[in-house]
């Protein structure tokens, strides 16, 4: 017959209460944990892992939730986005003996079904990751606050939104992009956005404008476009800006897709690409290292943000965090072979 946990605190002559705490890892005196460990050998007892989660109400599931435009959710650009972030989620996770639930929702099925709020009721979860690329209505997240669900906002804040958020510092990467093409002695500096009303998009557009201002260089709206992170809009802009009576000399584009498809664009027209036009991307995805020329682009720490929100997110569980933060990441500009010195 197998032992019981109290048989264990009959033969170590303590409480029910002291053996739970002794097999969950709460401090104890150490005549006590010796004595539990030695009944505890003795009779063969090992605690049952199912009895432990129903014990401490733990499911030991945490959830990933990307809520996002259908058109974008199979595709690489997100993708390449996303995996770092989610390596580094499972790395944290699996030390903490926790399985991480993957949710692909569109902001249509968010809403209709309440998402957010429907698993605090539910419990189903012991806390969530929620990646922000557009913003969502304060509603949808209203239940996470009132009951300080363990929930941390990845890749953007929202206003008046009391939850924790881990985000890369988008606004000083495009600065540096900028910053970097006018040392460079560019001034007709385009730029190929993402969809504005992305939350990182609109960062990098304020960066873009505010590093252009700082160097005395008016924004002139007609050299900028407006492209979606695919290949294709790169492409397509630059085919179009490349064909301007003033064309730029050089083109900022949000992402290393968009800025692939600008380095075709330009090849096609037999210009060179950094000698006609400097071409600067934003991710540092796989891709940028294998175009030709290699793309100057601005590198996000997305592996560090998943293992950072993943240690944030557990010590939350644990009661080890009680207040909201906002945590910003450096980006770094690494410079390859796509941008040039402009000719006097």
């Amino acid at each position: 017959m197998k032992s019981t946990i109290r048989d264990v605190a009959k033969l170590a002559s303590v409480s029910v209460g002291s053996v739970s705490n002794v097999f969950n890892g709460k401090n104890v005196g150490e005549d006590i944990h010796r004595r539990v460990m030695e009944a505890a050998s003795l009779l063969e007892y090992t605690p049952d892992a199912i009895a432990k989660k129903l014990a401490s109400r733990k499911t030991q599931f945490v959830g990933l939730f990307v809520a996002n435009d259908e058109k974008e959710m199979f595709f690489s650009s997100l993708w390449g986005f996303l995996i770092p972030i989610i390596h580094g989620i499972f790395k944290v996770a699996e030390t903490q003996d926790y399985s991480l639930h993957l949710d692909f929702s569109t902001l249509q099925k968010v809403k209709r079904k309440n998402l957010f709020n429907q698993i605090v009721k539910e419990k189903s979860l012991d806390g969530i990751f929620i990646f922000l690329r557009w913003p969502i209505d304060y509603e949808l997240l209203s239940e996470l606050e009132r009951e300080s669900f363990p929930a941390i906002l990845i890749n953007g804040s929202l206003p008046g939104v009391n939850i924790p958020s881990i985000k890369v510092n988008n606004l000083e990467g495009a600065k540096a992009a900028i910053d970097y093409l006018v040392k460079l002695g560019h001034s007709k500096i385009a730029m190929i956005t993402g969809p504005p009303e992305f939350l990182d998009v609109k960062e990098r557009i304020e960066g873009y404008k505010e590093s252009l201002a700082r160097h005395g260089i008016p924004y002139n709206p007609t050299i900028v476009r407006k492209g979606d992170f695919f290949f294709k809009s790169g492409y397509a802009h630059a085919k179009e800006l490349i064909k301007l009576k003033k064309r730029p000399t050089a083109i900022f584009c949000a992402n290393d897709h968009m800025a692939a498809g600008a380095i075709k664009a330009v090849k096609e027209e037999n210009l060179s690409v950094p000698k006609d036009i400097s071409i600067v991307g934003f991710d540092d995805q796989i891709i940028a290292e294998m175009l030709d020329p290699p793309l100057t682009t601005v590198r996000q720490p997305l592996y560090q943000a998943g293992i950072l929100s993943a240690r944030r997110l557990f010590n939350i569980i644990k009661g080890k965090i009680h207040t909201s933060f906002q945590e910003v990441l450096d980006t770094k500009l690494i410079v390859r072979n796509s941008c040039a010195s402009q000719k006097k």
